[in-house]
């Protein structure tokens, strides 16, 4: 669910719990957070309206969380592993956080946002291993070029409405519905 931000501590993951570069994620991190604020749910009828507070991002580098604030850290409703294609330490790192994920959450909540593929010829990364990736863990994967700020936004976006049908705030829509329905689409 949405929660205001606990500034006191940085690694608790939320929204995302991507690995590879720290310092080009955390402007990607800023950007898609400039774009939660402006999400506002829409409750069951047009006449009523209902400003929520924008849903929390927390970023981590690697997984395991650390256990001593495990009390204190609101619910996480999507984990989203940010793959660089550039580098093969980001597989390494994303492949293995993934032991430590509940396996609950590849039930929807779980996506790959795999980056750099405008630039195909500068790959470290094989798509097959993404592929594999996809399939073993049922997730879907987003492919997107950060480096451009249009889609940059766009896939902002994506990954809100995909963070809002994940913590329940979509009627109708959840978590591993709107999961089969990508892998489905992904398939055709």
């Amino acid at each position: 669910r949405s929660h205001a931000p606990d500034r006191s501590h940085a690694p608790p993951a939320r929204g995302h719990a991507p690995a590879g570069d720290v310092t080009a994620r955390a402007g990607r991190a800023a950007s898609f957070e400039r774009a939660a604020r402006g999400w506002r749910w829409r409750g069951p009828s047009t006449s009523c309206r209902r400003s929520t507070p924008p849903p929390c991002c927390h970023l981590a580098t690697s997984l395991p969380l650390p256990a001593e604030r495990d009390h204190l850290r609101p619910r996480i409703d999507l984990i989203v592993f940010i793959i660089d294609i550039k580098s093969k330490y980001s597989l390494k790192n994303v492949e293995a956080s993934l032991a430590y994920v509940d396996a609950s959450f590849f039930l929807g909540k779980v996506c790959f946002l795999v980056t750099g593929v405008g630039r195909v010829n500068n790959c470290s990364i094989e798509m097959n291993a993404i592929w594999k990736l996809r399939d073993v863990y049922c997730s879907p994967v987003l492919l997107c070029e950060l480096e451009v700020e249009r889609i940059q936004a766009t896939t902002a976006q994506r990954l809100l409405r995909m963070l809002q049908i994940c913590a329940g705030h979509v009627p109708g829509v959840s978590a591993l519905t709107f999961g089969s329905l990508m892998r489905s689409s992904a398939d055709d």
